[in-house]
């Protein structure tokens, strides 16, 4: 029983912080991309539209971006939890206090970031990680990226 808790919070930990830090490499992604968006709107080619671009629809974008990346990288990152650790329940448990961590993580990230509907946004995010994170844990053993391989992170063997 003590050797399933300390698996269970060390495996947590482990995909925390790897999510955690993912995140912040897609926002600051993000914001590139949202103003690599300003920037082509000001361009002469596009200066015609840029009157129908307002900053929500560049954040929309950005917005877009993070959910897409993020359920991408939440099953790759759950099909590794779940060839490391056998089982549902201890996978699922660190996929939902993970993503709890992180929608936490991304609320207080974006608060002082230019996107201004990130309250709103934070549900979507929170979907993709765990539609990404779901996808990942309950799939077949065959399906998995990362069936046959022994690249192991967060299993102690």
């Amino acid at each position: 029983m003590a050797g399933n808790r300390f698996l269970f919070f060390y495996a947590l930990s482990i995909y925390s912080v790897i999510s955690v830090f993912l995140m912040a490499i897609q926002f600051a992604a993000a914001g590139v991309l949202v103003y690599a968006l300003l920037q082509l709107a000001d361009m002469p080619l596009c200066s015609g539209l840029a009157h129908l671009f307002r900053a929500s629809l560049y954040d929309s974008a950005g917005f877009a971006f993070l959910t897409v990346s993020n359920t991408v990288i939440q099953y790759y990152l759950a099909s590794l939890l779940a060839h490391d650790v056998r089982g549902r329940a201890i996978p699922l448990g660190i996929l939902l206090l993970s993503a709890l961590l992180s929608a936490a993580f991304f609320l207080r990230l974006s608060a002082r970031a230019g996107f201004y509907s990130y309250l709103l946004s934070s549900l979507p995010l929170i979907i993709s990680y765990l539609l990404g994170g779901f996808t990942g844990i309950f799939q077949k053993e065959q399906d998995n990226p990362f069936h046959g391989s022994r690249f192991t992170l967060f299993s102690l063997d």
